[in-house]
């Protein structure tokens, strides 16, 4: 019983690690201002935000930050790198 328990438990990290390897790319692409559009490969202003009415920049703020930091840390494990040059981000898929 403990086994299948360990096995559940390592199953349920391995899933929330691809949940947030993807969560932290699409919370930068979807909330920051491409500052290339329609100019070729997106990049985004990660201090210019794509807010909802209500929403709090401060959170805003430290959502993405907390995005940017992640893929930082995870680089070498994801099928993209993340270029980040002062305010800006863009995204390189890797083949």
């Amino acid at each position: 019983m403990k086994a299948g328990i360990n096995r559940s438990v390592a199953n349920m990290r391995e899933l929330a690690m691809q949940i947030a390897d993807r969560f932290a790319r699409s919370e930068i692409e979807m909330f920051c201002r491409n500052v290339a559009a329609g100019k070729g490969r997106p990049v985004f202003d990660i201090s210019c935000p794509l807010l909802d009415p209500g929403t709090r920049q401060d959170q805003w703020l430290a959502a993405v930050a907390d995005a940017v930091h992640y893929i930082e840390l995870r680089s070498d494990a994801l099928p993209y790198r993340m270029h980040h040059v002062h305010n800006l981000v863009w995204f390189e898929d890797l083949a």
